[in-house]
């Protein structure tokens, strides 16, 4: 198997970067378009659908793909065999899926409250998203940025035109369900790449049935389904418990805009975690403890720094792309970046998990995230409604940090102590800034100078080191 080093590493985060550079650019310049086209309470059914999708995918395949991972150091020989054969059983187990959510539609569509049609479109929507993920993570492990590129660059374009297009020329501009158009504009190129890129996949080396395969990918995967129904709940469990606390449709828009602004950081983190994955698997396959303990300092040096510049100039960034509709909502921006902040911490740890194999622990705690984060958002709500959830988010992904940082330190120690003074610095530094962030809430000079001095200073530190890890 290919080892990444420094250079190899470098290689795949700028292919990354530049694939979250076009979905995050593309974005950028897109929001304002659709929150002034669809409004706030249009935009915030949208992001209802989409988060419907992210939890239905979570349970297609029993997330058979989780074990692709660690899979391929166990299998290293067969790899080709094993990743054909978990994706046609992912395939035979989504079909069942998918025949009990129709079937179940009288029931299930008057929980979700979607029309038939919609529901349709969330359905395969989250079938894609199995397919289009599990494709993603054995190109990550293999290395094959570039795959993951181009899948970007024709996802994104092709999503992006298709709803523009829809949403000027639906028939009826005068209904309230404009967010239709956005919701098929989205999905279905997505539904359509998924067939293109499982048939590509699989025929390229076609592998059946095998008990071993077959055992060893629901093993790690089934628990791994309530891990990531639970992580998706965590997200998404805000904007569906607003919704059912008949919480005001445009609040609901207000929310989710920033949760949406926000996770323009998360795509950073991704593309970081994207790169940062192989490296640490091969160095705790090669027990290379004290290069990887040198790369986690710089790792949470390089997001630290990411992430204050980023705070310190979103709300300049929240006047261009969202009109005023949307401004009251700014005071909630820190919690929700804070609580990005828990998920980068978090990485270090379910990743180290996930190497131990030990998927019944990952799921358990972030079981426990998401009741946490159920249980605070029941009694916060009510009474303070999207500050409620905000701050309820932020707890349950403290939370989910607290739960495997204990995991790791008592249960693993002995195998690998992962550095912890780094990870505190890192995160109180950020929560200091995410404080200052409402003391100059109308000293925009000072806070531009500290974004731009921060990105200096990121930039100096990575030349000298010549790495980003």
């Amino acid at each position: 198997m290919k080892r990444i080093n420094a250079k190899g590493a470098n290689t795949q985060i700028f292919y990354n970067f530049v694939s979250t550079f076009v979905r995050t650019g593309i974005s950028f310049f897109t929001m304002p378009v659709f929150t002034r086209l669809l409004g706030a309470e249009q935009y915030g059914l949208y992001s209802l659908a989409f988060s419907w999708i992210s939890i239905l995918s979570c349970m297609m395949g029993f997330n058979i793909g989780s074990g692709l991972a660690r899979g391929m150091y166990k299998y290293n020989d067969t790899y080709q065999d094993f990743k054909s054969s978990l994706l046609l059983a992912g395939t035979v187990i989504s079909t069942g899926i998918i025949a009990v959510l129709l079937l179940g539609y009288p029931v299930i569509g008057s929980l979700v409250r979607f029309d038939f049609p919609i529901y349709c479109i969330v359905i395969t929507g989250a079938f894609a998203e199995f397919v289009i993920s599990f494709v993603g993570v054995t190109w990550i492990y293999e290395k094959k940025a570039v795959n993951n590129m181009v899948l970007t660059v024709v996802t994104v374009l092709t999503t992006t035109a298709l709803s523009m297009v829809l949403i000027f020329f639906w028939p009826d501009q005068e209904i309230s369900n404009l967010y239709y158009a956005r919701v098929i504009g989205t999905f279905v190129p997505q539904v359509l790449t998924a067939f293109f890129l499982w048939a590509a996949v699989y025929f390229r080396h076609p592998y059946g049935f095998s008990r071993e395969y077959w055992k060893y990918g629901l093993n790690f995967g089934i628990p791994m389904v309530f891990h990531t129904l639970s992580h998706n709940i965590l997200t998404a469990s805000d904007r569906l418990m607003m919704q059912q606390f008949k919480t005001d449709g445009a609040v609901i828009g207000i929310y989710s805009f920033f949760y949406t602004f926000a996770s323009i950081l998360n795509s950073v983190l991704s593309t970081l975690g994207n790169s940062w994955c192989p490296f640490y698997m091969d160095n705790l396959d090669s027990k290379n403890y004290s290069n990887l303990n040198k790369m986690v300092k710089n790792y949470v040096q390089v997001f630290t720094v990411i992430t204050i510049g980023f705070l310190m100039l979103a709300r300049e960034m929240t006047y261009i792309f969202a009109n005023e509709e949307y401004w009251s909502g700014l005071s909630i921006l820190p919690l929700i970046i804070l609580a990005i902040y828990c998920v980068f911490i978090y990485q270090f740890y379910v990743n180290y998990e996930a190497y131990e194999e030990k998927p019944k622990i990952i799921t358990t705690g972030t079981v426990f995230a998401a009741c946490v984060n159920i249980l605070l958002n029941y009694f916060f709500i009510p009474k303070y409604g999207m500050y409620g959830a905000a701050a309820a988010t932020l707890a349950g992904y403290a939370a989910l940090v607290f739960f495997h940082a204990f995991i790791v330190y008592r249960l693993l120690k002995n195998k690998y102590p992962l550095p912890s003074i780094p990870l505190l610095t890192g995160f109180v530094t950020v929560a200091a800034f995410c404080f200052l962030y409402y003391i100059l809430a109308d000293f925009w000079p000072v806070r531009w100078m500290i974004g731009i001095l921060s990105g200096m200073y990121l930039l100096r530190e990575i030349y000298k080191r010549k790495t980003i890890f």
